[in-house]
């Protein structure tokens, strides 16, 4: 039933807020403390329920999840044995760079020269019937004579023409480029350049002004869907934003999950299913972390961000031995907030000593049988969707940030949007075609096909929050998806429903 139809059905009478703070929780828990509420409200003579009455309410369900969740954990300390099923890994992971900087000006300058050479080469390859040339070499060619110049986007604007007006700039100079409004597609895709994103673009110069016909992106080349050379099905498991630590965390769904990968009551195609799950990649956001955002701490079940480790490390060790688990970092876990994140320091996961756990930086590009995944945890993608009217709708269609992001070859494009460390490399650049895109953050499950690359965001653990009530975010938690790389099916299984949701090929 409605929460707001019991209120009015009830005749209650509540302060400001309440419905809110209710509305956060799961139905059954919202109406049993709103029921709880009543009862005490009755008892101390109130007429109204107050907010100071059910977050105290609130603050005691906090306490029993978390005695809850640590239950859970502490009965299953044991690591869990690798299953006897004679497979052999064959998990190719590469070794950490390191990405620092040391706050001169000649680290931004380093860093943006690595992007451009790094995407130009890109562009290099892009065929054309125009002839490569650089901005000044355009400016003092023949008058209207087709050209391609490729460069840094920076300064775009509609004029008052209606025209749109972006500047381009390589390592020598700058031009001033025009897209007609006559071309609507051409003039869409000049709205939707990103600043600092390195393109290339055919046109002619003409007093003072460099004409655009059109605009190349870096992109992915169009393939065939990669499988792996492999005799018999494994799978991959993808997980991101489980959330730990927070009193939001699905601990129930999340447990049933771990049951499903010990093949705990499986039976038949659900058991096989189970058995061939070889992988697990967990794309950040293992924990809810401390200090993420101001009043955090009111949202917290566990409010150490140690123990938090210590809980995440005693759910994940139920995984059984044989299963190769890899991890990189989210906003929320304890590494910076600047990308590249470096992987997860050894005192945050000491406990985590099985040699069937990876650790790996945020973002991270790892190999399973040859199928190569591209790991991120997508914070960037926020403050995409905010500036691009375009991705308008993307918190519920967030593959739609990840097309874009592929065909720009590049993670964080903006800089100023998204904490980067400038680096004299920029770590954020897609330099290898993936075959799979795996990211989170957004909390919504995604996947889509894009030129051979499957994408894949792998939704959340956590019910919805407060922030995302406030937003207008509509999650959808506890769906796993699992891929098979011998056949390219994809299955999402509901662990709010204990069945399968989806099959596809």
């Amino acid at each position: 039933m409605d929460l707001l139809e019991v209120v009015k059905q009830r005749r209650l009478l509540l302060e400001a807020g309440v419905l809110e703070k209710l509305s956060t929780l799961q139905p059954g828990e919202a109406l049993d403390a709103l029921f709880e509420a009543e009862e005490q409200a009755s008892k101390q003579n109130l007429f109204v329920i107050s907010n100071s009455l059910v977050e105290k309410i609130l603050a005691g369900k906090s306490s029993e999840r978390k005695a809850e969740q640590v239950a859970f954990a502490v009965e299953k300390t044991a690591p869990a044995e690798a299953r006897e099923t004679g497979f052999q890994s064959a998990l190719k992971i590469q070794p950490e760079r390191k990405f620092d900087c040391t706050g001169t000006v000649q680290d931004f300058v380093s860093h943006f020269n690595n992007r451009m050479e790094k995407l130009s080469r890109m562009l290099r390859v892009r065929a054309s019937e125009n002839g490569l040339t650089t901005i000044i070499h355009a400016k003092s060619s023949v008058d209207r004579r087709k050209a391609r110049i490729m460069g840094m986007v920076e300064n775009k604007r509609q004029t008052a023409k209606g025209n749109f007006s972006f500047n381009l700039e390589d390592k020598a100079d700058m031009m001033k480029c025009i897209a007609s409004q006559r071309d609507a597609k051409l003039f869409s895709q000049a709205q939707d350049l990103w600043l600092d994103e390195v393109v290339a673009v055919d046109g002619f110069y003409s007093n003072g002004i460099f004409m655009v016909e059109g605009i190349i992106f870096p992109d992915v080349p169009i393939r065939p869907k990669k499988l792996a050379d492999v005799n018999e099905d494994i799978c991959i498991a993808f997980l991101s934003d489980m959330h730990v630590g927070s009193r939001f965390f699905l601990q129930k769904e999340f447990e049933r999950m771990l049951e499903f990968l010990n093949g705990v009551g499986l039976e038949g195609k659900e058991a096989e299913l189970s058995k061939s799950i070889k992988y697990v990649v967990i794309a950040g956001d293992m924990v809810d972390g401390v200090g993420v955002y101001p009043t955090q701490e009111k949202q917290l079940v566990t409010k150490n961000i140690f123990e938090q480790y210590e809980l995440l490390g005693k759910y994940l060790k139920t995984i059984p031995g044989d299963i190769q688990v890899v991890i990189s970092p989210g906003n929320h876990d304890a590494v910076r907030d600047a990308e590249p994140q470096p992987s997860l320091p050894s005192e945050f996961v000491h406990s985590f000593t099985q040699e069937n756990f990876h650790f790996v930086p945020n973002p991270s590009m790892v190999e399973i049988h040859g199928i190569r995944i591209l790991m991120y945890h997508g914070a960037s993608v926020d403050a995409l969707i905010a500036k691009s009217e375009k991705l308008g709708d993307a918190y519920d269609h967030p593959e739609k940030v990840a097309v874009e992001l592929l065909k720009r070859r590049h993670l964080s494009v903006t800089y100023g949007e998204n904490p980067l460390v400038p680096s004299a490399e920029d770590g954020m650049v897609i330099e290898t075609v993936p075959d799979i895109f795996h990211f989170g953050h957004v909390h919504k499950n995604a996947v889509q096909d894009y030129k051979g690359t499957l994408i894949i965001n792998s939704g959340t653990w956590q019910s919805r929050t407060d922030y995302q009530v406030k937003q207008g975010h509509h999650p959808s938690p506890c769906l796993m998806p699992v891929y098979n790389i011998r056949t390219g099916a994809l299955k999402i299984i509901d662990f709010n429903q204990q069945q399968e949701r989806t099959d596809r090929k």
